[in-house]
């Protein structure tokens, strides 16, 4: 299955309004091309709201090709994208992916859709390895190695600021006192006491002092 294909069955009736056969060579409108002068093979990746696809190139390099979500906000890109470049001066030792910048020395830019919409889109380096959910086992020397990787990453952030960065998230467990109305709704009980044990530790334990925790 070629890459076109791949992109249209990705976005379904939102398809580009122009093909973007990535890496056939015929094509001028692909985003790769167009605003990174990239050639390259394209491969759909997994994303909760927003299209992504690892890019190979000619030569080998991979890369990760972010079409954001038509109501993602421009502003939050844009911290995203700060901050992995903060991360790169302060912390270049931690393998993380690189914030590439197009043709036209910017983050990001913007695309057009055949439903009209604008995407954002930016552009990564590919960082190989495997997810932690995959890994068994988890030895304490993984995750004590995860925790000093996430340790030293935290401590290069607390120099970052950017106004996108304050907002209110579902997952943040500061604010997770909204989950409280919504345990009735998990239909397996097991499921269901297994929350309620968590939402009543976290009620006992941490909504009480997170206050005196700092934030990532």
């Amino acid at each position: 299955m070629d890459a076109l294909r791949l992109l249209q069955i990705r976005f379904g009736a939102c398809c580009w309004r122009r093909a973007y056969p990535f890496g056939d060579g015929s094509g001028s409108g692909s985003p790769a091309r167009e605003l990174y002068a990239l050639e390259a093979t394209a491969r759909a990746l997994a994303g909760e709201y927003d299209d992504n696809f690892q890019l190979t190139s000619g030569d080998g390099h991979g890369f990760v090709l972010k079409v954001m979500h038509p109501a993602r906000e421009q502003s939050f890109i844009d911290m995203q994208c700060r901050a992995l470049r903060h991360l790169a001066e302060r912390a270049p030792q931690l393998p993380l992916p690189r914030v590439i910048s197009n043709q036209q020395g910017e983050l990001f830019s913007s695309t057009l859709a055949a439903d009209g919409s604008t995407r954002l889109v930016w552009l990564l380096s590919f960082v190989n390895g495997t997810v932690l959910a995959e890994v068994r086992p988890h030895t304490p020397e993984l995750l004590g190695d995860l925790g000093r990787f996430l340790g030293k990453m935290d401590a290069a952030l607390q120099s970052f600021t950017h106004a996108a960065a304050h907002r209110e998230l579902k997952w943040d467990s500061s604010r997770a006192g909204w989950i409280k109305d919504y345990i009735k709704h998990i239909v397996d009980l097991k499921r269901r006491a297994l929350v309620e044990s968590f939402w009543h530790f976290m009620k006992r334990r941490w909504f009480p002092t997170w206050r005196d925790c700092g934030a990532a």
